[in-house]
């Protein structure tokens, strides 16, 4: 399967690093693609919800703590999904 054109905000090679490390196994290029776009996504979920907390608070800008509570929102989310 070819890699589509769409430009990507993080790069390959980081996450290909990342899974490295935390395997300890050697990683194929389609692993480390698949798990950018996972993180790509996630990513910009969370953003979005953080940016919507920042706008509730009438705020331009999105802070930390923002961002820390969308995670937070996320995580209970994917919990309903587990239970």
């Amino acid at each position: 399967m070819a890699e589509e054109t769409k430009e990507h905000e993080i790069p390959i090679a980081p996450v290909f690093r990342l899974i490295k490390s935390a395997t300890k196994h050697h990683v194929s290029a389609k692993a480390s693609v698949e798990l950018r776009n996972i993180l790509e996504e996630l990513g910009s979920s969370i953003a979005s919800r953080a940016k919507e907390l920042s706008e509730h608070r009438n705020a331009m800008t999105v802070r930390i703590d923002d961002i820390n509570l969308a995670y937070k929102h996320f995580n209970e989310k994917k919990m309903d999904l587990i239970l």
